[in-house]
């Protein structure tokens, strides 16, 4: 199985006002590597990914993409049928994620977008052989990497809940333990 890579970019600049918004996404996957500080959005919650963050949307996901500055990031758009293929290396869809050795990473795209625009020969098998390094590198980052904490409507009001309770008694003495066990039985 090969995957079919229809665009790449490396270190692709955009102004600090940029909104990427696609509220259908793409027809195939699309993994970013932002190298500058970016929102990205989930259901009307903003979340904030530092430089080094990544996220694989799979195909018909909304994208929201917000620049915090001047925007820095790499970007490769696949194909959609590249599902099976994907698969085997056990990334996280649609989660942001921070990949260690970014450097490296960025070196393969550095390498990849002009083997991309190239007529070299192999240059298939060569694009192939980078991008499944790249994948690996991502897949094993995401296994060590806990992912970039995404709070759902109803935890940040139990949460919202709690910091309320403790900011209206100030009279009680708080300890982290006992806000911890008010977070427990509100399953926060």
């Amino acid at each position: 199985d090969k995957m079919l890579i229809l665009k790449i970019r490396h270190h692709w600049p955009e102004a600090a006002d940029f909104r990427l918004i696609r509220p259908r996404g793409n027809e195939g996957y699309t993994i970013f590597l932002f190298h500058t500080a970016v929102n990205l959005e989930f259901s009307g919650t903003a979340v904030p990914l530092k430089p080094g963050g990544c996220i694989i949307y799979p195909p018909n996901t909304a994208q929201y993409v917000s620049a915090q500055g001047p925007l820095l990031y790499s970007f490769i758009h696949i194909t959609e049928d590249s599902a099976a293929f994907l698969r085997q290396f056990k990334l996280p869809l649609g989660q942001p994620f921070y990949p260690r050795d970014t450097e490296v990473l960025t070196n393969l795209l550095e390498k990849m977008e002009p083997e991309f625009f190239s007529q070299n020969p192999y240059r298939e098998e060569m694009l192939d052989a980078m991008f499944r390094a790249l994948l690996i590198i991502l897949s094993r980052s995401a296994q060590e990497s806990s992912p970039v904490v995404q709070l759902k409507q109803e935890k940040h009001l139990d949460i919202k809940e709690i910091r309320q309770h403790v900011l209206s008694n100030p009279q009680r003495r708080w300890r982290r333990y006992t806000i911890a066990l008010l977070s427990v039985r509100k399953n926060v």
